[in-house]
């Protein structure tokens, strides 16, 4: 469904240019001169009712765009074809698009949430609107390719955040010059086969916008790049591990998962679990919403560590219930947790680096009907990126915890070892995750026992 309705997609600093069809007809009329007679009965019914709608109600200008909607409903069949879904979300726009006067209700219902348009560059006198009019007058009148064709949008919805990424094309928009060229020096980007925004800011300095006239209309698609971006969010995670607070750190971690369920009301967990000694050590700060180490913690202090968990930690396998009958998986440990906690959905996998296992991924939630065969399909696309940088917080873990054991204890008796490992792991609590403001990075300084739990 479509609708006329403006709507602003930034401040409007630029002006929108002048409305006008005549891009488009010149367009058509090529085809029409190019093609057989099969392919010219789409592009001809289009300029016969662009012809009469013009005889009735003048040229398209801002004050007869609601006289204009047939003409508006035929581009964006001529536009998407046989691709024509009911939930498109797709647009046309001014000339210069800060502003769409007509597209799928799916298109403006994207800005009934909280919709943010992300900077390209750190320069903020260079809106993104402003690089992408800079971009096509550089291609049109320079030759530079336009590589800036992208805008990227971050929605809000429900506590979760979900990226998307918005095309703008500019086929149907003639643009003059209403003064001379500037001479711009292009040496610096002949030799790079990919540009930054930030190697075009000298150019922004001599080429301004309102030098040009900007004449037709624009078509512009939002596309849902969520997991995309948060895969790369992820690889980001990875790099920046041993570079960056730990507690800042596990906020971005908790919080990139939370996007990634894309349901409040779903919680999920990544469990580093290693182990030392032979015995099981998890990595602090990861595991606030593990209702499996939990049980191990639990098990650990009362110690009634019974023989079902230590062989499914020898030997574990996905562990799915309520999400559908055909999928279910039994284990006793498990089935005691999913009752205790009342939980309509769960779902437990084992994540293993190079054949060894180094943690788990949990998701559940108390809601019937959450989590689903969509749900499993989803997060195996992300499972290599988290099983890789679940093994470098592993890592990471376990090289402090060989410090903090050569600076605090000595050579225990095996059957003390999961108690050992606990008190070690305290001991590591306050030294990894809570580092001087200063540094940044992981102490060196010696910890001193805490009470701080593992959870």
């Amino acid at each position: 469904m479509q609708s006329i309705k403006v709507k602003s997609l930034e401040e409007n600093t630029y002006g929108t240019g002048n409305l006008d069809l005549t891009p488009l007809i010149s367009f058509l009329q090529k085809i029409l001169l190019k093609n057989g007679e099969k392919l010219k009965r789409l592009p001809q019914s289009v300029l016969e009712l662009i012809q009469e709608t013009e005889e009735a109600f003048s040229s398209l200008n801002q004050d007869n765009l609601a006289s204009y909607k047939e003409v508006f409903e035929m581009i964006y069949l001529f536009e998407n074809g046989l691709r024509v879904e009911e939930k498109g979300i797709w647009a046309l726009g001014y000339p210069v698009p800060q502003e769409v006067f007509y597209g799928t209700e799916d298109f403006y219902g994207l800005f009934d949430y909280n919709t943010q348009l992300v900077p390209k560059t750190k320069n903020k006198n260079v809106t993104p609107i402003k690089q992408l009019l800079y971009s096509v007058i550089l291609e049109r009148f320079y030759g530079v390719p336009n590589r800036n064709k992208i805008l990227t949008y971050t929605v809000t919805k429900d506590q979760v955040t979900y990226f998307y990424e918005l095309s703008i094309d500019f086929t149907f928009v003639d643009i003059t010059r209403v003064s001379e060229l500037p001479i711009i020096n292009l040496a610096s980007l002949r030799d790079k086969e990919e540009y930054s925004p930030e190697d075009l800011e000298p150019i922004f300095e001599v080429l301004d916008p309102k030098k040009f006239e900007f004449t037709g209309f624009t078509l512009l698609k939002f596309q849902d790049k969520t997991q995309a971006y948060n895969a790369e969010r992820l690889r980001t995670l990875t790099t920046e591990l041993s570079d960056t607070d730990p507690e800042i750190f596990f906020d971005k971690l908790h919080k990139a998962l939370s996007d990634i369920t894309q349901n409040s009301k779903i919680t999920c967990s990544l469990l580093p679990l290693g182990k030392l000694n032979g015995y099981p050590i998890a990595s602090t700060g990861c595991d606030i919403n593990s209702i499996f180490f939990r049980e191990i913690q639990k098990k650990l202090k009362t110690g009634d560590l019974d023989q079902d968990i230590t062989a499914y930690l020898e030997n574990p396998f996905p562990i799915i219930s309520g999400v559908e009958t055909s999928l279910d998986t039994e284990h006793p440990v498990f089935r005691k947790i999913i009752e205790r906690k009342r939980l309509a959905s769960y779902i437990c996998i084992p994540l293993r680096h190079r054949k060894d296992l180094v943690g788990f991924l949990e998701l559940y939630s108390i809601i019937p009907d959450l989590l689903g065969k969509k749900s499993l399909l989803m997060w195996h696309e992300y499972l290599p990126l988290l099983t890789h940088l679940t093994a470098e917080i592993l890592a990471v873990f376990k090289t402090e915890l060989e410090r903090v054991i050569l600076d605090n204890f000595t050579a225990l008796n095996p059957a003390v070892q999961w108690r050992f490992n606990e008190v070690a792991a305290n001991h590591l609590t306050p030294a990894w995750l809570r580092p001087p403001r200063l540094s940044g990075r992981l102490s060196s300084k010696r910890s001193t026992p805490s009470t701080v739990p593992l959870t």
